[in-house]
């Protein structure tokens, strides 16, 4: 098995420290930061749509993300606001179904994503 490289130390050390793969073993973060990346994001800009295809899904390491639905008459209204550790976009990646909502950078941010394929192989 190849040396860590940084990238994959500090995706490590991020997942250690969201709470979501609190079942994992110290071992066990090292090999799952190999599927993750990292983007970084700018206030204001969309991560996905509400209605998309759920290909991907992102845990909050630094900044806000607004989720955002649209109502009857086309308006974007703010349903909730996530903060650092928090995850969204997994339950379309896991059931299939379309994104339920959109997710717009409440401020700059930094985020792992996870992509559907890689969520497979992970798993």
């Amino acid at each position: 098995m190849s040396e860590p490289t940084l990238l994959n130390n500090e995706i490590r050390d991020w997942l250690m420290d969201c709470g979501l793969f609190n079942q994992l073993l110290p071992a066990d973060f090292a090999a799952a930061s190999g599927y993750f990346s990292i983007s970084t994001i700018t206030e204001g800009e969309e991560i996905f749509h509400e209605g998309d295809a759920g290909t991907f899904m992102c845990i909050i390491h630094t900044g806000q993300v607004a989720v955002q639905k649209t109502t009857s008459d086309g308006q974007q209204v703010t349903i909730a606001t996530l903060r650092s550790g928090r995850s969204f976009g997994e339950m379309a990646v896991l059931d299939g179904e379309r994104r339920s909502a959109s997710c717009v950078a409440a401020s700059n941010c930094q985020l792992l994503n996870l992509g559907k394929d890689s969520l497979e192989k992970m798993l």
